[in-house]
């Protein structure tokens, strides 16, 4: 039961009281969601899929690892580890062929929930349920996430009253998780669908998370990307990080201060450089703007909620010396590099040097136990990333100094600074001059990028050097803000030979982020003991210097939100290759049909937009292959069957007035297509298809591939003659005019 205080009394509230209050607020989700377009039907199948395949899971593992903590810990810690266990064990599942296993796991879960129940039936708790100032505000932080999801996420991708569908691009570059998810559905591993035949191995969790219920539960992947899973992400990390902070500071009011601050006080003072430089944040000239990635439906968001789930558990295993706490930790910190696979270099630099630490200065083992035991946890997942890329792209890493420098003073047109930072670099000057440019450009960098966050540099480096007191986790987190750092600037990543480094950028923003944890403890000590009025005022001056990227931002995206209008005959041609093809069939379609592979559950040849990174995801030379391939093919599709072939198309989409398949009119027999003959003299083809006209709506026409057998493939000879093309057989008979 609970006990509500009021004043000297006390009301006691039962079960009953506390189930309504849980239903009551289900139902006012429900209802948001429905005012969004979720079906209420679809809330209730997500919320007990939540229910079953990830809160029960983690609970019982909770148990059987003999973990019990407080409440909302609990929650939270259950949630997460679900999410983690339930997603890796899906994966491995169903890339050894053995789904079944997932489903015994989620059967034997929820028998194990209700002997546990049967055998020991839930007691009453007494509890006291009170409102505090730090409450107070990190309800306000939750209601500011929902702010943002209601302003925003909540309004993408929402059916029209003419059967259109619209999706606001500005600022979003997580469009591509659309596509991700519908190609874990029924792949997995999956290939690239916006690149048919490239495999696509690393970082997927969050996708096939989604793909579990858009798969089985048949939620619409709109709904789950901008409202149902993007709500269970954002609140998990708001809640994690009030249970991190409260764990690490002892004090519900930096919790409450820090979560705030974390989740809307990221970018540092970047927006000074928007104000006065006219910077756009997407090239942010600090790179530490993160929030931009919360809002992009990007698997970072639930990523750090689970890494800060290992955190919390890694500190109480620190504190308290419980092994169950270390099984925790290894299997959150290991399982966050499924959802975001860069963490694993600074994880795994910070518990190094935690442990070289504790070695040297305590002989304190835990932290070599920590290091080895997420190695062996994490190695299966770091493997299938590893050996799941072979025939794909190839990313190259190497330790090489990559000049961030450089890029901010350019950008922020310091030209001496510039000028003389680049002779410093290149040797051609070194002296007074440049030495001081460069301590200028590395003080702004970090001014500019943290922000007020330095101002945790004081506390960390006290704690720290107190490590016999404080244990080792200062040590760590440490450890882990100089790894972020020394991966943004020595390890140069590239792909084909062109630079892919703005990808660890991703790694930077976590140094800022996890430096705001000592800053809000700092914040909180400094106000605690003064009278409210000065407390608002220094906690309202601290937000106002700390979120104007994240308002910026937002305003932007509210403002001017790009809308892209996927109209009817496009959703309904969709619609039916979902119905009608193969779950492994690949598209190939006119370089002005894009975005096919988001709206249907096939891959497709290239989709040359912004959103899918085509040229970030394969070499130029790759890229290029396939661009003038599709363009060859569409200008002579008879000639060209040799494109169809390479890369295993089984339906052409084909739009009025772009090409001889657009206006075709595909009756009959269809049409046959011819591959090209490798000969020094006289030009021949072999008939190795045919094209067969099965769906047209408005200006758009499928066509099925038929591949012809052995028997019936053909060569035949070309020759022009009065402007027309020819084809015989080398017999003499006439095939095909045209």
């Amino acid at each position: 039961m609970a006990e509500l205080e009021n004043g000297g009394s006390k009301k006691r509230i039962g079960a009953a009281a506390s189930f309504t209050l849980a239903a009551a607020l289900a139902l006012l989700f429900a209802a948001v969601f429905f005012h969004f377009g979720v079906p209420f039907l679809d809330t209730i199948k997500y919320a007990a899929g939540v229910f079953f395949l990830v809160y029960i899971p983690g609970r019982i593992l909770l148990r059987i690892i003999g973990l019990e903590s407080r409440g909302l810990e609990t929650t939270v810690l259950s949630m997460l580890l679900g999410l983690t266990t339930t997603t890796i064990l899906d994966k491995f599942a169903r890339i050894l062929g053995v789904e079944i296993l997932f489903f015994l796991w989620i059967g034997f879960c929820a028998a194990f929930a209700v002997l546990g129940m049967v055998k020991h039936p839930p007691q009453p708790r007494n509890f006291r349920l009170r409102i505090t100032p730090s409450g107070l505000g990190f309800g306000l932080v939750l209601l500011a996430v929902f702010a943002v999801l209601f302003m925003d996420n909540y309004r993408n991708g929402l059916r029209q009253p003419d059967g259109s569908l619209i999706v606001n691009l500005h600022y979003h570059d997580g469009f591509v998780r659309h596509a991700v998810v519908r190609e874990l559905s029924h792949s997995v591993p999956p290939q690239m669908p916006f690149a048919a035949g490239f495999p696509l191995s690393y970082h997927y969790g969050m996708d096939l998370f989604n793909s579990i219920f858009y798969r089985h539960l048949h939620i619409g992947v709109c709904d789950l990307n901008y409202r149902l899973s993007l709500t269970l992400f954002f609140v998990l990390l708001s809640l994690m990080l009030f249970v991190l902070l409260n764990e690490l500071a002892g004090s519900a009011a930096a919790a409450a201060l820090g979560s705030g601050l974390v989740l809307f006080g990221g970018g540092g003072f970047s927006y000074l450089s928007t104000l006065f430089w006219g910077i756009p944040q997407w090239g942010n000239v600090f790179f530490s703007f993160y929030f931009i990635n919360f809002v992009n439906i990007n698997s970072f968001v639930p990523g750090l909620a689970i890494l800060l789930a290992g955190f919390f558990a890694l500190a109480r295993y620190f504190r308290t010396g419980n092994r169950g706490w270390l099984v925790l930790s290894v299997l959150l910190l290991a399982g966050s590099f499924e959802y975001k696979m860069f963490f694993a270099v600074p994880v795994f630099g910070a518990l190094a040097l935690t442990a070289v630490h504790a070695l040297v200065f305590r002989k304190d083992l835990r932290p070599l136990h920590a290091l080895l035991w997420t190695g062996i946890c994490s190695a299966p997942l770091l493997a299938a990333a590893l050996f799941g890329n072979r025939g794909g792209p190839e990313f190259v890493l190497r330790l090489k100094f990559v000049d961030w420098f450089i890029f901010m003073l350019k950008d922020l047109k310091l030209a001496g600074p510039f000028a003389a930072w680049k002779n410093l670099i290149m040797r051609s000057q070194i002296n007074l001059t440049t030495l001081g440019a460069a301590v200028l450009a590395v003080i702004l960098f970090f001014v500019g990028g943290f922000g007020l966050n330095l101002l945790g540099v004081p506390l960390l480096f006290r704690k720290v050097r107190r490590a016999d007191r404080e244990g080792p986790m200062p040590v760590f987190l440490a450890g882990f803000i100089v790894a972020c750092i020394g991966y943004f600037f020595l390890v140069h990543l590239s792909l084909g030979g062109t630079p892919r480094n703005f990808t660890n950028s991703y790694v930077y923003t976590m140094a800022p982020l996890v430096l705001c944890l000592f800053w809000s403890e700092q914040l909180a000590a400094f106000i605690a003991g003064k009278r409210m009025a000065w407390k608002s005022i220094v906690v309202g001056l601290v937000f106002i210097l700390s979120i104007p990227n994240t308002a910026w931002l937002l305003w932007n995206k509210v403002r001017s939100p790009q809308p892209r209008v996927f109209y009817r005959d496009f959703l309904e041609t969709v619609d039916w290759l979902n119905a009608n093809t193969r779950e492994d069939d690949v598209v190939m379609s006119t370089a002005r049909i894009k975005f096919i592979c988001y709206f249907a559950d096939r891959r497709v040849v290239l989709d040359n937009t912004a959103q899918s990174f085509p040229t970030w995801h394969m070499t130029s030379v790759q890229f290029a292959e396939r661009e003038n391939d599709i363009a060859r093919f569409f200008a002579e599709p008879r000639l060209n069957a040799d494109v169809l072939s390479k890369y295993g198309v089984s339906y052409v989409w084909a739009v009025r007035g772009e090409g001889p398949l657009g206006d075709e009119p595909g009756l009959g027999s269809g049409i046959h297509c011819f591959e090209g003959l490798n000969t020094t003299t006289i030009r021949k083809f072999r008939k190795i298809c045919r094209l067969e006209l099965v769906f047209r709506d408005g200006p758009n026409a499928l066509y099925r591939v038929h591949k012809l057998a052995k028997e019936k493939q053909s060569i035949l000879l070309f020759e022009e003659k009065g402007g027309q093309r020819l084809l015989t057989t080398l017999a003499g008979r006439l095939e095909a005019v045209f």
